[in-house]
């Protein structure tokens, strides 16, 4: 959410308009708005898997490097999201909306699963 709500600020505060009188090209704006979120994507994602591996004690069940490529790729579709949305939706209020509502819809769709703990065939529950 953070990268819709950065680009709509950009927009509305007319920081874009006044980049572009200064010179700026469309090309150097984009580079430096995905350049500092993905820093920001960095950052986020190294402490959330310091937190997930080492203060909680959650074991990885594959390659550190895998989970490593896959949060952060999953962090950069959510920044291209962020981005898509920001540029189609002109209020604020309208883009709190979408965002939560996918958000929100996701997290409804997800549940936790029971274990099939009489099949005797593996006592480990994987939900």
């Amino acid at each position: 959410m953070s990268a819709s709500f950065n680009s709509l600020i950009f927009l509305q505060d007319g920081l874009l308009n006044r980049s572009w009188v200064a010179g700026v090209l469309p090309s150097e704006i984009m580079f430096s708005h995905i350049a500092t979120q993905f820093v920001v994507l960095l950052g986020q994602t190294g402490i959330t898997l310091i937190f997930i591996l080492l203060v909680f004690g959650i074991p990885c069940q594959g390659p550190l490097g895998w989970l490593i490529v896959l949060t952060i790729l999953q962090g950069f579709a959510g920044m291209c999201f962020g981005n898509l949305i920001s540029n189609n939706l002109f209020l604020t209020i309208n883009l709190l909306l979408i965002s939560q509502v996918t958000c929100f819809q996701r997290c409804s769709r997800s549940r936790r699963r029971r274990c099939n703990v009489r099949s005797g065939a593996s006592t480990r529950c994987y939900c």
